[in-house]
């Protein structure tokens, strides 16, 4: 993952770090979960979850507060948790997520207005063409414009 794309890091408060430590890094496209350390060279993990599929994410203090868990569930279940996190620092990257996940749905939101106004613009045209047709078909019938003129008229209408 490149550098350049993190918003925020939060990891797991552990005096072993070297051995073990568990880090999600807040990019702009998503969150990215991995583990480091001595320990994680038997089995590195590394998960990506983009802001779609984030259903959930949970700040939990327990035994009376002293502990606190970072959990982030994702839309298919699966959750990510680190262990013995900042209180504040958890917080935080809750905030940054959420603010992520409205930009993110805001973006895709606009996307789907300007698609939509396209083809709604598309199909306005087509009915004003349609209009215009009619116009100028009743007023060939009420002998205001000849055949020719219609014709004419039809064509420039249809772009041919």
């Amino acid at each position: 993952m490149n550098e350049d794309n993190i918003l925020y890091e939060l990891s797991t408060r552990n005096v072993v770090g070297f051995l073990h430590k568990e880090l999600i890094q807040i990019t702009e496209k998503g969150v990215v979960f991995t583990n480091t350390g001595l320990a994680s060279a038997i089995a590195k993990e590394s998960i990506f979850i983009p802001y779609d599929q984030i259903a959930a994410v949970e700040v939990l203090k327990l035994f009376l507060g002293i502990q606190v868990n970072f959990i982030i569930t994702s839309t298919s279940g699966k959750k990510l948790r680190l262990q013995q996190v900042d209180k504040e620092q958890a917080e935080r990257a809750k905030e940054i997520i959420y603010e992520a996940q409205k930009k993110s749905i805001n973006s895709n939101l606009k996307n789907f207005d300007s698609n939509n106004n396209t083809s709604s613009n598309i199909v306005s045209e087509k009915i004003d063409v349609a209009d215009q047709l009619l116009k100028l078909s009743n007023l060939k019938d009420a002998g205001i414009i000849s055949q020719d003129e219609f014709d004419s008229q039809k064509r420039k209408l249809l772009g041919m």
